[in-house]
């Protein structure tokens, strides 16, 4: 077991207190099934390869529908990994991570690879958005580039991104508040991404799943399973992620949205 590189922070960010918490929105049903249509129409893929990285999301909307979004990218030889999260749930959260969504793979494509150009572009373009819907959202956008074996995030209010290496577990991020919050912000993190490394992500519907004592699956248990993910498929990686959060809820009931990635050096998918 590699040590977990502790770093003062708790598992819900400095930003929390913006973002509502365990806040229903109820929906007709046919209203959550069109939005869940387009939502999954939205993502390019759930599943990719990119040289010697291969990498696999999944997503479980509370009530079909939900403001969690995820996307794995190729672009200039790089995978591209986004997770964000809309505050709320349902058909509204849905809308918002869809336009957050669609403007992150619309600046992929002309700003190329490069998160935190990405994060302030995508800040711009939601901003006025997000205002008028008395919206927040968090946004965790990473690059890594499997010939130089190195990985950049730039992350918007979301809460640490596990990194495992052979030496430790390290939490990433967050590098800025989130989207619509305060001022547009640029700024990035690098590390080495090398073969036998792995990259966990996920939403806060992970790490913030009670269980019938209210005590949260929190960070800890995350990195722990960020280092099994180095011995497993990343598809393999996010089943063990998701049984454990269930096994850890019990009988409490799953209350957020919930978003993984995983993404491996030097092995396939």
């Amino acid at each position: 077991m590699t040590a977990i590189v502790e770093r003062p922070a708790t598992v819900r960010s400095a930003w929390a207190d913006l973002l509502p918490s365990r806040v229903s929105t109820s929906v007709p049903a046919p209203e959550v099934t069109h939005a869940a249509r387009v939502q999954r129409a939205l993502s390019t893929t759930d599943r990719l390869i990119v040289g010697s990285i291969s990498a696999a999301s999944h997503a479980r909307g509370l009530h079909g529908a939900g403001g969690d979004l995820v996307d794995l990218i190729e672009s200039d030889g790089r995978l591209v990994a986004v997770l964000g999260d809309a505050a709320g749930h349902g058909a509204a959260a849905s809308l918002i991570a869809a336009v957050v969504l669609s403007s992150v793979q619309h600046h992929v494509a002309h700003l190329g690879p490069n998160p935190g150009v990405l994060l302030s572009a995508v800040d711009s373009s939601v901003r006025d958005m997000l205002d008028r819907a008395a919206a927040i959202a968090t946004l965790a956008i990473v690059a890594i580039d499997p010939a130089e074996g190195t990985l950049r995030i730039s992350s918007a209010g979301h809460h640490p991104v596990m990194l495992a290496t052979a030496d430790a577990v390290r939490r990433l991020g967050p590098t800025c508040t989130p989207l619509g919050a305060r001022d547009v912000c640029s700024t990035e993190l690098t590390a080495d991404f090398t073969p036998g490394s792995a990259l966990l992500i996920t939403s806060d519907g992970i790490t913030e799943q009670p269980n019938e004592s209210d005590d949260e699956f929190g960070l800890e248990r995350l990195g722990a399973l960020a280092d099994e993910a180095r011995r497993r498929t990343p598809v393999a990686a996010i089943a063990r992620v998701l049984h454990e959060v269930d096994q850890h809820a019990g009988a409490a009931e799953q209350f957020d949205d919930r978003a993984v990635i995983v993404v491996r050096a030097g092995y396939s998918s």
